[in-house]
């Protein structure tokens, strides 16, 4: 393989069997020559690991007290069995009217919010522990482990033990 190199003030060829590549030198500040810069790596997308949902990025609908106050207590407790007939007793009103003024400002049901905590709740115990599926139920206020299932199903399409392998942390 016979290599010859001709240096110049502005480029180096070099000379290959195989190939001819001409190389750029770039002058320094101080005078001397600066090997050729490449190109950056193109960018690499990198998926996220999980999205973690803060109570502030939940709509609160409408900023009413009462709504306020009614979505705080059920974040605290609606894995500790919390009922919608039991929330609306802590409010001055009946419970359908309580209903009508949480949709109106909340865009769904008293229920939906407490359904969906408790299964935030479920899914989180899914992904990051090992806790027994059959026992994740009672840690999330449901009343069986079949009613869970069917609502894991429901909205995932997904039976838990198949989403917890799709889905588990390492």
């Amino acid at each position: 393989m016979a290599e010859s190199t001709t240096l110049s003030a502005k480029t180096l060829t070099r000379r290959n069997a195989k190939e001819k590549t001409v190389l750029a030198i770039l002058p320094m500040g101080n005078g001397m020559a600066q090997a050729p810069r490449r190109p950056p790596p193109a960018p690499r997308f990198v998926p996220p690991l999980r999205v973690v949902r803060r109570a502030s990025s939940r709509g609160t609908g409408r900023r009413e007290p009462f709504v306020l106050k009614a979505v705080e207590i059920i974040r605290r407790e609606a894995c500790e069995g919390l009922t919608a007939a039991a929330l609306a007793c802590r409010f001055d009103c009946s419970r359908r009217l309580f209903e009508l003024r949480f949709r109106e400002a909340m865009g769904h049901s008293v229920l939906d919010e407490i359904l969906h905590v408790r299964l935030d709740k479920a899914f989180t115990l899914l992904a990051d522990t090992d806790t027994a599926i059959g026992a994740i139920y009672a840690h999330c206020g449901f009343r069986s482990p079949r009613a869970l299932d069917f609502l894991v199903h429901d909205r995932t399409g997904m039976s838990m033990r198949e989403w917890r392998r799709r889905n588990a942390r390492k």
